[in-house]
């Protein structure tokens, strides 16, 4: 199981899930929280635990949804697929035990290449593929206990769902969206896409009747960006790449990688083949003739020696994964419980279920626009990222708008992703109407993912704070900085350290051993400013506090409020605005000024098309929130305008 490890701190969680011993929190999602534990029975093995959030617990799909996860994942045995190892429930909540794989994502394998500015071996990639292929045809091959086929298909496989670990074994990941034709149950939602667009078939984006062949197809896209570092149909937007995968508009992978021979090309794109009686009829087929290709082409395919030259890389990729998860099992697991998400995040409304998982509004729902060809305005589809158990799933509604591919901007979740979509509405109704095309907006699932999402090339645009804006340039100069957020006429926020009205201390010092209430590790206002200040005082947060995580700034003062801790870091305009949003800031004070930071930097990637970064350039720097429209209830982040950088 996959994590990105911050550094470490001693953070609150529970204590204790099963017989199993919680370590660390690695990620929430829409549907679980999934933690790293070790098993409390003495065998002290490291596993990974899915638990369902409990707001989802009274839903009885969600329910049903994770039971099917673990049983289609359950019924496979086989190396190149992660293990379930338990189904249980405790406190009414089910949750399922993944083996703990020590490695890294073939996505940040990949990333891990284009950074250091080399292809990966061709002997390694090929180790990589015929693994993931592997694993899949094993998937493929489930059957149910009357022995019939259960005609499994994973419809998520991308280099995000494959892991090598430190031994240079590929594990394939997260059935959480899979479905099979013998297993009872089908929770997709009419007009609804699940998966990553850029490794969809040409019938998944069609919404057709899958079999196994449409994750062959998903494997080619795999294989094509492990040799030549990008996505074979990747395009402006994600009905760009739509039009690509459907009409088979992908570049030569010898064009990206002209070292690989001809052969070895040819089988990668016959996996790519548009028609599905043209491909390979099974992953297993696509994974021999991959290796005959590279036998004939003389590539040492030695599976000891990509071994090696993986364990390698991979081991110096994990180095800080290692030591922090050496360090929590050092600090023993004395945690108190970790916050649940805010509902908000966490839990469908009941008046919009729908939309909420995905972080969309009733209004972008509504005006999110397609255009399906020749500049005419046939239907209309809004896409937006929902991280589901570790899953990016898609969701697409059809309705009518303004034509062209749509601009999306991705936004740092700085408070609930419902009221970040609110606030930003009249900003993306703007930009849409300045721009003539259709602008969507989606809430990263954190602020690294964020980053990610736009130096990665997977959104052209995004909003980040000061910190992240710079590490963004800092990655690649090329690119764009188009404005910084004015709130209230300033340019800057300051960072403040709060406690409730009836807690009697004068100093931070006062509150050595209390409970520090820190957002994201990103957050200058949430983290980087607070934690440098205590230092000023002496103080550290691995020495002198217990750390909670609260989900965002919103709920840091929420969190305060509800006693879950006694001091916690915000923003000024955060606490401006609280009062209006129902939350009484009136029992809070001011402990401390930590400091000021720049306001949040609009940014857009060096992958974006020039005349996309100047059209929206000019629209953002025209903003008037006055003309624009208000917004739908009371203001958190009370934007009025942005400046130039």
């Amino acid at each position: 199981m996959r994590a990105r490890y911050s550094p470490a701190v001693h953070v609150s969680l529970e204590r204790q899930i099963g017989r199993y011993q919680i370590l660390e929190r690695l990620a929430v999602g829409g549907m679980a929280e999934v933690f790293l534990a070790q098993e409390a029975d003495g065998l002290d093995r490291l596993v990974v635990v899915k638990k369902m959030l409990p707001a989802l617990a009274e839903e009885s799909s969600f329910v049903e949804m994770f039971l099917q996860e673990a049983k289609i994942a359950a019924g496979i045995s086989h190396p190149n697929v992660v293990q379930i190892l338990e189904l249980g429930q405790a406190n009414g909540l089910p949750f399922l035990v993944m083996e703990y794989v020590q490695g890294v994502t073939l996505k940040e394998l990949i990333r891990a290449a284009r950074a250091g500015g080399g292809a990966l071996p061709l002997g390694v990639v090929l180790h990589l593929v015929a693994q993931a292929c592997a694993g899949a045809h094993a998937a493929h091959e489930l059957r149910l206990p009357n022995g019939d086929p259960a005609g499994l298909v994973h419809r998520d496989l991308t280099p995000h769902n494959l892991m090598v670990d430190t031994r240079g074994h590929v594990k394939l990941l997260d059935f959480g969206i899979a479905k099979a034709a013998g297993i009872s149950g089908d929770f997709t939602r009419t007009g609804v896409l699940r998966g990553k667009v850029s490794y969809m078939s040409p019938e998944q984006t069609e919404q057709a009747p899958l079999d196994r062949r449409s994750d062959v197809f998903a494997l080619g896209v795999c294989a094509y960006e492990l040799f030549g570092l990008e996505r074979p149909f990747a395009g402006g937007s994600d009905v760009e790449t739509l039009r690509r995968i459907q009409s088979g508009q992908a570049q030569p992978l010898r064009d990206r990688r002209p070292d690989l021979p001809p052969a070895v090309a040819a089988v990668v794109h016959r996996a790519l083949a548009t028609d599905r009686e043209a491909r390979f009829p099974s992953a297993e087929a696509f994974r021999v003739a991959l290796r005959q290709a590279a036998t004939e082409a003389g590539i040492d395919v030695d599976p000891d020696k990509a071994g090696r030259a993986l364990r390698s890389l991979v081991g110096t990729l994990t180095a800080s994964r290692v030591a922090a998860i050496d360090a929590a099992i050092a600090r023993g697991r004395s945690a108190v419980p970790a916050p649940a998400p805010d509902r908000a995040q966490a839990a469908p409304a009941p008046t919009d279920r729908l939309s909420t998982r995905t972080g969309l509004t009733r209004t972008a729902r509504r005006i999110a626009p397609l255009i399906a060809g020749a500049g005419v305005a046939i239907a209309t589809v809004a896409f937006t990222l929902s991280v589901v158990g570790g899953v990016a799933a898609g969701a697409w509604w059809w309705s009518t708008g303004p034509s062209g591919p749509p601009l999306r901007v991705a936004l740092a979740p700085v408070h609930a992703r419902n009221t970040m979509i609110r606030d930003y509405e009249p900003l993306r109704a703007h930009l849409e109407r300045e721009t003539g095309r259709p602008v969507l907006l989606t809430v990263g699932a954190s602020y690294e993912d964020t980053l990610h999402l736009v130096t990665d090339g997977e959104v052209p645009f995004a909003v980040l704070t000061s910190k992240l804006a710079d590490q963004a340039v800092a990655r690649d100069a090329r690119t764009a900085v188009l404005g910084y957020k004015v709130v209230d006429g300033a340019t800057e926020s300051q960072g403040y350290l709060l406690v409730p009205s009836s807690v009697p201390a004068r100093s931070v010092a006062d509150l050595r051993g209390s409970t520090l209430c820190l957002t994201d590790p990103d957050s200058a206002t949430g983290w980087t400013l607070p934690v440098a200040y205590l230092g000023e005082q002496g103080l550290t947060i691995e020495a002198d506090f217990d750390v909670h995580r609260s989900r965002n700034h919103e709920q840091v003062l929420r969190d305060l409020l509800a006693g879950t801790c006694q001091i916690g870091a915000t923003y000024s305009g955060n606490l401006l605005t609280a009062d209006q949003r129902g939350i009484p800031v009136q029992q809070l004070k001011i402990l401390a000024i930590t400091g000021a930071t720049r306001n949040d930097a609009f940014l857009a990637s060096s992958r974006t098309p020039a005349d996309e970064v100047a059209a929206v350039g000019a629209a953002l720097l025209s903003f008037d929130p006055a003309t624009a429209g208000g917004v739908d209830g009371p203001s958190a982040e009370r934007i009025s305008r942005f400046a130039a950088p």
